[in-house]
């Protein structure tokens, strides 16, 4: 870990070099290779993300809105529709405090391999190596394994609007596996192409994140029976038998918050974004503001248009996500209902891409730090092998050794 050692010894160059950037200024004229020099390492990577581009990689990554619609029955099952909505306030105010942090630590080194470096320059002498190696390791072993879950969700999901559409259809775990492969290949494949092209796909997928939210929302409020509000904002559950009513909101609180898992995607794709020291900083903030607010107000939405909570619960051994039963009972049609999930399948599938993105580049970070086994050749970056591609596949490698058998 010397690269770590080393780049903590330069952390009074990192501020120097940040403070001779005004903040009133676009930022286009930053010397993002020189500034990356000053943190110790060499410039590889294109820088072919901008502001709006980083920003619909890191919403669709982060998938808000979409992924509480499929995280909060865990909420609601053990906090009722009110453990939902206050427990997913809670857990939007402490991820803007958290994000908050980061950017300004990002803004004083944006490296792909962001936290670890972080902690590397902080730490005290004696911990900083051992320290930063082990926030390397979980790091990488997060993203992994956000790989794998978003592949996992995209796959089930697919197979549950095929048995809303059918009602004969059967999913069987093998199925779900080939999927997920599936999914995991079209992923690796979608980051072989130039960041160029990525970075103007992606713009066009917050077009869609954005367009999608109200896709959703105003046919699901405008046709759905409504809850009262004190059902909503009153109303706890304690489904799983649990001695208290606050164990059980602790319990369910982790579905809620995994709506917004995965908002530091674009400091791990900070080598290829330009002006990042300006940029990045200001993506992670109105990431987690634009997004929380969207996903707060699809949480309120979902809880008042419920309805009878036994069936829509029940739903969950058929389906696999309530949501489409509350889809289906709202608009009272398949097709409706099979439209309304096509466009959560749709950005789903698109979350894979920039999880994968980010993976990647995490992955190859670490590795030209030395902190993964065989990084001598996972580092390697050609004009034949783009990292992203390399390090792509090394995660669908992931998605094959966790995904469910």
């Amino acid at each position: 870990m010397n690269d770590e050692i080393e780049l903590r010894a330069r952390a009074g160059k990192v501020e120097s070099t940040t403070e001779q950037y005004p903040d009133d200024q676009k930022g286009s004229w930053l010397d993002d290779d020189t500034h990356l020099r000053s943190l110790g390492k060499r410039p590889i990577l294109n820088r072919s993300f901008g502001l709006m581009s980083i920003m619909g990689l890191s919403c669709s990554a982060l998938l808000s809105w979409e992924g509480i619609l499929v995280t909060s029955f865990a909420g609601l099952l053990n906090g009722g529709p009110a453990g939902v909505v206050w427990g997913f306030l809670i857990n939007w105010f402490g991820t803007i405090s958290v994000y908050t942090s980061l950017g300004e630590m990002a803004s004083m080194a944006p490296t792909a391999g962001g936290q670890y470096h972080w902690v590397a320059m902080m730490a005290p002498d004696a911990w900083s190596a051992f320290l930063a190696y082990t926030t390397g390791w979980l790091t990488t072993l997060a993203w992994q394994a956000l790989a794998v879950s978003v592949a996992y969700i995209t796959a089930t999901l697919l197979q549950g609007i095929i048995v809303l559409a059918t009602q004969t259809y059967t999913p069987e775990a093998w199925q779900t596996v080939l999927i997920m492969w599936a999914v995991a290949l079209f992923s690796v494949l979608a980051n072989s192409v130039t960041s160029r092209v990525l970075a103007k796909c992606e713009s066009l997928i917050l077009i869609l994140h954005l367009a999608g939210f109200f896709g959703v929302l105003i046919p699901l409020v405008y046709f759905a029976p409504h809850s009262s509000p004190s059902e909503v904002f009153t109303t706890f559950f304690n489904e799983g038998g649990w001695s208290s009513q606050a164990l059980s909101f602790l319990v369910g609180f982790p579905g809620v918050a995994g709506s917004l898992l995965g908002a530091d995607c674009a400091v791990h794709m900070s080598e290829e974004i330009q002006s990042a020291a300006l940029v990045v900083p200001r993506a992670l903030f109105y990431t987690i503001i634009v997004n929380g607010l969207l996903a707060f107000a699809m949480a309120i939405a979902l809880m008042f248009c419920l309805g009878d909570v036994t069936e829509v619960l029940s739903a969950s051994e058929t389906l696999f996500y309530p949501f489409l039963e509350i889809f289906y009972l709202s608009v009272e049609s398949t097709a409706g209902a099979c439209v309304m999930a096509g466009v959560i399948l749709v950005l789903s599938i698109a979350s894979t891409i920039g999880v994968y993105a980010t993976a990647s580049r995490m992955m190859w970070s670490f590795s030209r730090d030395g902190g993964l086994p065989f990084s001598s050749k996972l580092v390697q970056v050609t004009y034949v092998v783009r990292a992203d591609t390399l390090k792509g596949y090394g995660t669908k490698v992931s998605v094959k050794l966790f995904g469910p058998c």
